[in-house]
């Protein structure tokens, strides 16, 4: 769900464990996939009913105990379903390592953001009852909802726009995100209501769990049920999926629910308080019953569990026409690519449809072919379980062992984002600011900056204002960046600094020039050092977000209004260079996920950001 790199992955230097119920970018993501199957990732499942043949089951056994092995992954499970059923299903390693607990068919996992996609098939249940339509303005349903916006107040924040990640809503609220015991579900309005819009509706692709979290609060208001109860009476008891739960498992689902694993050591993750954004647990039995129903076009087992309509408006792409384009397809809490495998005789060129689910311990993938009439779940227990968590792979294993169609790699025909133009070198000259990067362009012969510590050179590519990029890690050893390029264009009068995933020519805007003045007086006087004022919602010995000691300041570097914050756990720091836009609030650079965050001052003088009080220190 959450993640340090916003969507569009402008990002050097990775870090996977920071990964957190977000899918990867889609363009990072499918770099990884295509480096997993030249690694041979597989896929496996039982022995009995299953109509998988001897051969093809040997081949994926093997290759998937071999790779859980080489990646350190302790449990691990995953399915296989085409439209009249499962075709395999298994599970391996153990789901209790301390315990020898083995992991099967059977054991339930938190599948994290795929929970998303059960929000949306939610409000397309609710829009054919006639509770709301997705064109309906949230606040129709939830009146007491009062984002700020600086943008137009006639663009009203849309449910559909909510359901595509193109509302302009933040993504993440930290506050009791992973905790205990988590706040009612209502406080989340009342959170966001203390928070500013990141962009105007339309403008851009950013992914919001404080979004779905949102949706999953539409829910509740609308039906006056919980999101369990939701879940469990129009989805999970229709698709027969016994095992699966939101928040409160009987005594024989936590009996079956597998442990997680952080760096080689059991871990709790507490609870994750956005339910509508990635708190569903499953197994792969379940999940194959769920894919079955899109195969089927909203059918399982006879009974229609969503129109067929509104299947196809949730795989449909509704993020084609953004000012800030991209190349992802998002539809209702599902995203899509293209793919393609060639036999001896023929090339069938087919859409991927799914999501996959990331938090620190817990990796899980679905995706169908909706052509095909095939899908995959896979879910692993474990962090280093994003390497093999692809349910793309598991569907190429398959066809290639048991169909004997083997995969071609299918290279996307990318369109030139509509309005870019090539920027001058007098244009590129300025500063660009992303989150906790600032970008300083004297010259356009060669530009440096630092991330994470480490110094990153652009070079210019014959002489042209595309730039390959060199990381001098310890200031002293050069690696090349093989896989991105960089460069700048204007678009309706702006200067934007762009990312190019050089696999397949994609691109992504990453920050724009910076137009903004000297700090303000009203800024300059809150410089400082701040405490919080309370943590009612932590996370006890957790090993990661955890809030203890949390403390920020506020300081000046060269003009620019720094914030720096930082508590018990290392993933809680923050440094981000902040845009004061009026006396009130202040807001993050830069593009996509994680941008936008704002600090606003509260009427007694504190401060707030993203759930937290702070008081300034005397």
């Amino acid at each position: 769900m959450f993640d340090q790199a916003p969507t569009g992955s402008f990002v050097i230097i990775q870090n996977s464990n920071l990964s957190l119920l977000k899918p990867l970018p889609s363009s990072f993501r499918l770099l990884c996939l295509l480096v997993a199957l030249f690694l041979g990732l597989p896929a496996g499942f039982t022995q009995n009913e299953y109509s998988i043949s001897d051969s093809a089951r040997q081949q994926l056994d093997s290759a998937y105990r071999e790779v859980l092995e080489k990646y350190k992954v302790v449990g691990a499970s995953l399915a296989i379903v085409d439209s009249n059923g499962i075709v395999y299903a298994q599970g391996y390693g153990f789901q209790d390592r301390e315990q020898q607990v083995p992991a099967t068919e059977n054991t339930i996992y938190r599948i994290g953001s795929i929970s998303k996609s059960f929000t949306a098939l939610s409000i397309m249940q609710l829009q054919e009852q006639g509770a709301l339509h997705v064109g309906d303005p949230i606040g129709k349903h939830i009146p007491e909802l009062k984002v700020h916006s600086r943008f137009d107040a006639d663009n009203p924040l849309l449910i559909e726009d909510i359901l595509t990640h193109t509302s302009g809503l933040p993504s993440d609220l930290w506050s009791g995100f992973f905790c205990d015991t988590p706040p009612p579900t209502d406080w989340l309005v009342g959170t966001l209501n203390n928070c500013t819009m990141a962009a105007p509706a339309g403008y851009q692709h950013s992914y919001s769990n404080a979004g779905y979290g949102l949706l999953g609060e539409l829910v509740q208001q609308t039906t006056a049920k919980s999101y369990q109860a939701y879940l469990t009476e129009n989805i999970f008891a229709p698709l027969n999926m016994s095992a699966s739960y939101v928040d409160q498992p009987t005594e024989e689902q936590a009996a079956l629910y597998s442990k997680g694993y952080l760096d080689g050591k059991a871990v709790d993750e507490g609870i994750i308080r956005d339910q509508g954004a990635g708190l569903v647990h499953s197994n792969v039995l379940d999940m194959a019953h769920y894919i079955q129903m899109y195969l089927q076009r909203g059918q399982f087992e006879g009974r229609q569990i969503v129109d067929k309509a509104s299947m196809e408006a949730m795989e449909r792409n509704a993020v084609g026409d953004l000012v800030l384009a991209t190349d992802a397809q998002w539809g209702f809490g599902l995203y899509a690519d293209s793919m393609s495998w060639k036999s001896e005789t023929d090339t069938l060129v087919t859409r991927i449809v799914g999501h996959g689910g990331d938090t620190w311990a817990y990796h899980a993938d679905f995706a169908y072919l909706p052509e095909m009439k095939l899908g995959a779940i896979i879910l692993t227990n474990t962090d280093r379980g994003v390497r093999i968590a692809s349910a793309k792979t598991v569907l190429e294993k398959y066809l290639e062992y048991e169909h004997k169609v083997r995969f071609k790699k299918h290279k996307k025909a990318v369109k030139a984002p509509v309005g870019d133009q090539i920027a001058s070198p007098e244009q590129v000259v300025g500063e660009y600011y992303f989150q906790g990067l600032a970008l300083k362009v004297k010259s356009t012969k060669k530009i440096t900056f630092k991330q994470s510590g480490v110094k990153v050179i652009l070079t210019p590519v014959n002489d042209s204002l595309v730039y390959s990029a060199k990381a001098k890690i310890l200031g002293i050893y050069p690696v090349k960046v093989k896989n991105q390029r960089f460069r700048f264009v204007t678009k309706d009068g702006e200067v934007f600094f762009k990312v190019i995933y050089m696999h397949n020519g994609s691109e992504d805007y990453v920050a724009r020039k910076s137009s903004s003045g000297p700090l303000n007086s009203s800024w300059s006087e809150r410089l400082g050092s701040y405490t919080v004022v309370s943590n009612p919602y932590p996370c006890t010995d957790c090993p990661f977000m955890n809030f203890e000691g949390l403390s920020m300041k506020l300081k000046e570097v060269n003009g620019t209004l720094v914030f720096e914050m930082e508590a018990k756990t290392r993933d809680t720091r923050r440094r981000m260079f902040m845009n004061p836009i009026n006396d009130e609030f202040c807001v993050s650079y830069g593009i996509g996920r994680g941008t936008g965050e704002a600090i606003r001052v509260l009427p007694n003088g504190n401060l707030f950001y993203s759930g937290f009080e702070f008081v300034k220190k005397s």
